[in-house]
This record gives C-alpha cells, structure tokens and sequence, in this order.
C-alpha cells in the first residue's frame, strides 16, 4: 500500500542579546505595569485537532521572567550573556505563574499571585533594570520536575502523542520598532523606562513537537479485495526534555529512552480507493529531529 506522510518541525526561537547599555535617563517614580501581548499561532503550520492554531481562552500558560544580571553589579554594567549567570533563577521576576490564553485579541493577562486580585506586574522603577521573559504550554502531558542551571529552565515531559507542547520567548527587535520615535534600543528592553514609551513584551509561541498527518490510497496489485486501514501507530520516543527558559528553547527526546514507545491512531476503518488519497483523521505528535521512526499500519 502506497502511504504520503506529511509533517512540521517547529523553527527555534533566537534569544537576542546586546553588550551595549549606556542608561536612559532618569525619570519619575509612577510604577509601570508589565502589559504581555501574543501573536496568533500561525495556522499554516498546524491545522488539527492535536495541535493548537489559535487561542481560544482555554489554554493555560505559564510565564517566567527574569531580572538581567550586568557585569560588575553595577547599573552600568554590561548585560552578562546567556549562559553566563545572565538570571538569578532562583529569584525570578515572573515565577512560573499560570496565565489563561486570550479569547479574543493579543493582549495576555498575567496576575501578580503576591498582589490584589488582578493585579499586574510592575517593573523596577530604577530605569537601568531590564528584563527577559519566557512562556510555555504543555497541555495535558506529564511534566516532571525541573531542572535549573546554565540560565536554563528544563522539565522532563512525557508524551503520548495528542498532546501539542508549546514554548515562547520574545523578539526584542521587533518590539522596539513599537517605539514610533526610535528612542528604544534592544538592550533597554523590557523595563520602566522602555515600557513608557510603547514597549512592551510580545511572546511568540511556537511549537515543540513534529506533527505526523497521514493519507492513504490503495496500490495497483493482484489484490483485489477490500482493504480496510484498521490502525496507524509509529514507534518512537516518549520521553524528552522541554527547556523553556534560556537559550536553546524547545523540545528534545531523551538520550536514555529506548525509542520503543507506541503513538497509534486506531479504530479508523478507513477504506481508501485506488485513485485518490483518503485523508486520515487525526494527527500523531511525537519528538523532532530523531533520527528515525517506524511507522505501522494495521489492515483488515
């Protein structure tokens, strides 16, 4: 039987980081809330049931943020690079709190849980402080517990193939040009001074996992019986990593898994015809970049 297998890898995000940091200038003391916004998931990359293509107020997220570090400890110090005690990861600005997705719209609520009910963040009022932010999603997969170091944030995550993994972090460049005046640069944002002129922190969700979709047609053969697609399964790993903060973000499947795992799609009773594809319900998401999978396909 002739089988077309189509898939997406999720692009990795790039953290930006600059060296370069004279201060703003001193300004008034009036605290400045941390507005996040997200951008629609691209639905050209994902159009199924399994994965995520837009928001619909239902998913909840999880937010990080985390003070720059300079070099010296002084406000004038250069921002220390990632991976080089960039964060104090264990005292985060935003730690690891929960966040429904928006219904309608960009603009994502994200509630201080130390403050009154629904209030927001607030940057530091000292101008020099900036910070970077992270988010994630994972659905109904089993995360474990995480690991921290390097400037990096990663759980261990259990899969079973319906579940869409998400991870986010934002694109400084873009958020400056918010700034219609130009007096932002990269390395201001995100803090106080920043945030008063339009620049807020957009996080950019992009997909962890590989997504299998399947069509099958019969063959041309001596067969010329009813042939009747039972069952789709691939056999890969179900165990990985997911980091979500730092900056090599995203998922990845666990060295010491034995790849044996079973991802099926089943009770499908698809019989396909000999001139075109018959598309397959469903989809299976399973670890990128591996470097292989079996697929099975049981007939009946």
């Amino acid at each position: 039987m002739k089988k077309l297998f189509v898939f997406a890898i999720a692009a990795t995000c790039v953290v930006a980081a600059c060296n370069k940091n004279p201060l703003p200038t001193p300004e008034d003391e009036t605290p400045v809330a941390v507005q996040f916004n997200t951008k629609t998931i691209d639905a050209s990359v994902t159009r199924t049931k399994a994965a995520i293509d837009a928001w619909t107020g239902n998913e909840e997220l999880h937010i990080y943020g985390f003070a720059v570090n300079r070099q010296g400890g002084t406000d004038d110090g250069a921002q220390i690079a990632l991976g080089s005690g960039r964060y104090d990861l264990n005292n985060p600005f935003i730690n690891n709190v929960s966040a429904q997705s928006p219904s309608q719209g960009t603009v994502l609520d994200v509630d201080n849980p130390n403050g009154e009910a629904g209030e927001p963040f607030y940057y530091d009022i000292n101008t020099s402080v900036v910070y970077d932010f992270y988010g994630y999603y994972f659905g109904t997969a089993d995360l474990g517990e995480a690991s921290k170091a390097d400037d990096a944030i990663t759980y261990p995550v259990t899969i079973d193939g319906t579940q869409d993994l998400l991870y986010a972090t934002t694109d400084k460049a873009a958020d400056v040009l918010k700034d219609d005046q130009s007096r932002v640069a990269e390395h201001q944002a995100y803090g106080s001074w920043a945030a008063r002129r339009g620049v807020q922190p957009t996080l950019n969700f992009q997909h962890a996992l590989s997504q299998f979709t399947f069509n099958v047609k019969k063959g041309v053969g001596s067969y010329t019986g009813t042939l009747t697609v039972e069952e789709i399964q691939i056999v890969g790993s179900n165990k990985g990593n997911l980091t979500v903060v730092g900056e090599n973000l995203g998922y990845v499947a666990a060295a010491d898994d034995d790849q044996n795992d079973s991802f099926k799609l089943s009770l499908l009773n698809i019989v396909p015809g000999t001139n075109d594809y018959t598309p397959v319900q469903g989809v299976l998401m399973v670890a990128p970049n591996q470097a292989s999978v079996t697929v099975k396909v049981t007939m009946g």
